[in-house]
């Protein structure tokens, strides 16, 4: 007897792969509350690459495109100064970074560069336009968790501010 479902749709069912990738999506901020399908859509908007050591992901001034979510690699962020290049930070798995992109094109803010070898997803701005208006539920749960992080963000950004005035009185 053979299976009513076409030969690539039970193959994609069993990818291990895809299950693995789904796990991790459920864990980034941007995709919490998503289910299965949604996130499935999601998936097959976005870029897998993997990326080595010391290659660039983008540089300060170039107009931002894609928002990156580390899989598996470290990057770090540097922003250029008077006295040079500063480090911002680095980032590991999970992290979120590049989101303004997805809201506005405008000039980047920093460097980011790959430090240790590893797997990054790039969701373009494009892509999301097209998400939104071919599955305008999965736009709008992207969009409202995409407020939710930029509003957590900007309450840390805050509380380090804070502490920093509070540091320069003492």
């Amino acid at each position: 007897m053979t299976s009513i479902l076409p030969r690539w749709f039970r193959k994609f069912f069993r990818d291990e792969q895809h299950w693995d990738d789904l796990a991790f999506f459920r864990e980034v901020t941007l995709f919490h509350g998503m289910n299965s399908w949604q996130l499935g859509r999601i998936k097959q908007a976005m870029q897998k690459r993997t990326y080595r050591a010391g290659e660039v992901l983008f540089k300060e001034g170039q107009i931002g495109q894609a928002v990156f979510i580390i899989k598996s690699a470290r990057v770090e962020l540097t922003r250029t100064s008077g006295e040079g290049a500063r480090v911002l930070g680095a980032l590991g798995p999970g992290h979120i970074f590049g989101e303004m992109a997805l809201l506005e094109q405008m000039p980047r803010t920093a460097t980011a560069t790959v430090a240790e070898d590893g797997v990054i997803y790039l969701f373009y701005t494009a892509t999301l336009d097209t998400l939104i208006r071919h599955h305008p539920a999965v736009g709008v749960k992207l969009m409202k968790n995409m407020a939710i992080f930029l509003s957590a963000l900007l309450r840390k950004t805050n509380k380090e501010l804070d502490q920093v005035a509070r540091q320069g009185q003492g």
